[in-house]
């Protein structure tokens, strides 16, 4: 297997795709880790089938996919080491 190529764009998972509510003023960041794996990430809302709403990060790689419930409200100022370290958490 290849390593990834930090250059190859980003495409979105169904998970990001499918979401079915938008933040009106998210935006996506993109991060290397320490391995040289190009991430994406943006907050993204979604209404639960009881009408309430949870937030969360999604992460998204060239071959993978992570939703963080729990995050600091910070978390687009976090260094890319931060973030990566955020995005390996459990749920």
């Amino acid at each position: 297997m290849h390593p990834p190529n930090p250059r190859q764009r980003l495409t979105l998972s169904p998970l990001v795709r499918n979401s079915r509510v938008s933040h009106p003023t998210q935006h996506i960041r993109e991060f290397v880790d320490p391995d040289g794996r190009k991430w994406a990430v943006e907050r993204k809302t979604y209404r639960m089938s009881d009408d309430r709403t949870e937030a969360c990060l999604v992460f998204w790689g060239i071959d993978i996919a992570r939703r963080i419930r729990n995050f600091p409200e910070n978390w687009e100022t976090l260094s890319d080491d931060d973030l990566y370290r955020l995005s390996m958490k459990p749920c």
